[in-house]
Order: C-alpha cells, then structure tokens, then sequence
C-alpha cells in the first residue's frame, strides 16, 4: 500500500473514532428519551384501560342493585322475590327475615369493588385489554344475577336453577382467584379479608339459594314431594352444607361461609316450627351444634400421644 494511503487512513481512524465518541452520548440520550416517552405512553394507557374497566365494574353493579330494588318495589311481572319463594311446600325455606342478608352482600360487593379498583395488583401486566379476568368475572356475575331474577319472577324455575348455578360457579371461582392472588402477593391480613370476604358471602348465599332454587324445581315438576322424604333432605343437606363450612374454617380460615350457613339454617329452623315444631326444634339444635363445631377452636386442644 502506498505510504501516503496508510497516512491517511491513520489520519482518518481518530477522526472517525471521534465522530462516533461525539456521537454516542446524544444517541444515548436520544434513546433514554424514547424510552421514557414511550413508558410514559404505556403507564396513560393503563391507567386510560383502568379507568375504562373501572366504569364498566360500577355501572353491572349499579345495574345489577338497581334491577333488584325495582323488582322488589314495583313488584316485576306482579311479584316479589319471596312471594314466589312461598308459594310452593318447600320445607328448605329460609324465613323471609334472612333474605335481608342480600342487602349486607351488595355492600359488601362495593366494598370490594373499592378495593379492586384502588389496589388491583392482579390487574397489571394485562397489557392493552379493556379488561382483566377478574373484573370480566365480576361482570358476568352481575349479568346472571339479573337474568336469575328475571326468570324468578317469570316463574320459568327450570332455567332459572341452570343460571343460578352458573352464577355460583362463577363467584366461587372469583372467589378462589381473590385468595390466590392475595395469597401470592402476601396481602396483609386486615386488607386480604376486604378482598375475601365479601364474595364468601355471596358465594356462600348463593350455594343455599342454589338448594333452594333445586327444591322448589324438583317440588314444581314433581307436583309434589312427601314431607316425610322433604324433612330427610332438609336435615341431610343442611349437614353437607354445616360439613362444607368446618372444612372452610379449617383449609382456608373462612370464617364467613359458617356465619352464612349458620344464619340461613336458623332461618329454615324457625320456618319450619309453623309447619312442624319438632322439626324445626331439631334443625335449629342441628345449626346450634354444627356452628359450635365450625368455630370451636380445635387446634388449641389436640390429642397428645404418650
């Protein structure tokens, strides 16, 4: 190579260096800049996609209370909810007192909506979707309980018990996915019962509406089931539920299903003195003992092997 070449090419090299050491610090800039720029676009597209979610959750609740109330006041198609509910034999009836507890789980399901919507730590990584599972869940929840309702007072019992049952899949599963993430994100205990709680409450009056609903169906397309065979059912079933409630307590530390089954199982007790007084003696008693063996507190006195 020619000597002048090779001189040039030196004289070139640091030129060339230096251009691209003048470079790099802005093209570093340049980059942090998109960067951050394109961070800050995610981060309002969230919170656009938060917010979104969030009207959607509030308006099925907001929907789903205010069908209820109309329902009950203006008496749709002609009736109320616990009108219905009387009109057919069914020993698994519940007074008509505990039916206020619909009341206390539309707070509790606000309460709840709340905390979602404050915390929601589930809800990241969700990407550009409208919604996250658990707020889809809650909105299916709210869609089914209008359209049981619905069917309730359109006294089509049959599919009423189908769309019952879906809706109480549906919360338990909300409710299982609430523990979980709770669980997973070492929620504190006082804020993880916010979280839990109320859907236990709503699950758990689900599953004794689903009994219900069950009864009175199989009363209807029967045209009428013994109240010898009634009586055996009530006392069977109330004990699986009571059985449910111990295994809660102790798997899960659910102290809220207890308190539901205990209260509707009162409920159906005193119900049922005005139809039998020794069966309603003897389904109070059964809900009296089976809450003492939810709640007492078994890990205190274990047997001790000598």
């Amino acid at each position: 190579m020619d000597p002048q070449d090779k001189s040039e090419l030196q004289t070139s090299s640091p030129m060339r260096e230096g251009e691209e050491e003048a470079r790099t610090p802005s093209t570093t800039q340049a980059e942090l800049t998109a960067e951050e720029s394109a961070t800050r676009s995610d981060r309002t597209a969230l919170r656009k996609g938060r917010l979104v979610e969030d009207v959607i959750l509030w308006i099925a609740w907001v929907a789903m209370v205010a069908f209820n109330g109309y329902a009950e006041i203006f008496r749709f198609n002609g009736t109320t909810t616990g009108g219905i509910a009387h009109e057919a034999d069914v020993w698994f009836m519940p007074a008509g007192w505990a039916f206020a507890i619909w009341g206390l789980i539309y707070i509790g399901l606000a309460v709840w909506l709340i905390r979602y919507c404050i915390a929601g730590p589930d809800r990241k990584g969700e990407g550009m979707r409208v919604m996250s599972l658990k707020g889809f869940l809650f909105v299916l929840t709210c869609i089914f309980n209008i359209a049981w309702l619905a069917l309730w007072h359109s006294k089509n019992f049959t599919v009423s018990l189908i769309v019952i049952l879906v809706l109480t899949a549906l919360t338990w599963y909300l409710y299982a996915l609430t523990r979980r993430t709770d669980d997973r994100m070492d929620t504190p205990k006082v804020l993880s019962t916010l979280d839990w709680a109320p859907l236990s409450l709503y699950a758990a009056w689900l599953s004794v509406a689903s009994v219900l609903n069950a009864f009175y169906d199989a009363e209807i397309v029967s045209g009428g089931i013994s109240h010898v065979l009634q009586a055996f059912a009530v006392v069977i079933l109330l004990g699986l539920l009571l059985l449910l409630a111990f295994l809660m307590e102790q798997k899960a530390k659910d102290w809220v299903f207890g308190l539901v089954i205990f209260w509707s199982a009162l409920a159906i007790g005193i119900q049922l003195l005005e139809r039998s007084t020794a069966m309603g003696v003897l389904v109070i008693a059964l809900a009296a003992i089976g809450d003492l063996l939810v709640y007492f507190p078994w890990d205190r006195f274990k047997l001790v092997h000598r």
